[in-house]
């Protein structure tokens, strides 16, 4: 029934994709639940839900910031590319990333992951993000966060998307993923630089000076 469901939204979606403006689209996706017999708890809203950040990113899409699923049959998976914001080490990169939506967004967050090489203190050696947006919702066990820092229901992929280019713009080194990118970044910042700008011109495919 669900897998009916999904097909039926994604149909009426697709139908209605360029009909639709932002401001009518939140009446449509209610409209849209309720036709097809999707429940408050069916984890088929989560497609809906992120049919609704992908438009409003298609829309009014953030400087800087291009982001959509991997492809039309998988809406769980999306793939971005963020350019290094201006007047920072990572000014002109291009970074590419890819976000995985859990079965039951937008109760739980998102995981978000660089696809390519990064030296950051809130990036772990694998790719994936460390911010507190993306963290589970409710009070952090450490005490390093407050509950309105964390992940919520009502939170986006575009302010997700946001915050990174923030956290490129100005690490955490008190709560870091990466403690030898954090180090560097105190105590010296000029070889943190030379490393950044290695990995913006690898971004751009440009050889090393």
């Amino acid at each position: 029934m669900a897998g009916r469901a999904l097909k039926r939204l994604m149909t009426e979606y697709k139908r209605n994709y360029s009909q639709h403006t932002a401001e009518r689209f939140n009446t449509w996706l209610c409209l849209t639940c309720s036709w097809v017999g999707l429940g408050p708890r069916d984890s088929t809203v989560t497609v809906a839900t992120v049919l609704w950040h992908h438009t409003e990113l298609t829309l009014n899409p953030p400087e800087g910031i291009i982001a959509g699923p991997t492809n039309e049959e998988n809406f769980f998976e999306w793939e971005a590319l963020i350019m290094g914001p201006e007047g920072t080490c990572f000014e002109c990169g291009v970074f590419p990333a890819k976000l995985i939506f859990p079965p039951d967004y937008p109760l739980s967050p998102p995981k978000m992951q660089f696809t390519c090489e990064m030296f950051h203190p809130n990036i772990y050696s694998d790719g994936r993000v460390c911010i507190s947006i993306l963290h589970a919702p409710g009070d952090d066990p450490m005490g390093y966060e407050t509950s309105a820092e964390r992940w919520s229901p009502v939170q986006s992929v575009e302010k997700i998307l946001l915050s990174v280019v923030s956290m490129l713009a100005e690490p955490n080194d008190e709560s870091s993923a990466n403690v030898d990118a954090a180090k560097m970044w105190r105590d010296d910042r000029e070889q943190f630089n030379k490393i950044a700008e290695r990995l913006v011109r690898k971004t751009l495919n440009l050889p090393f000076p």
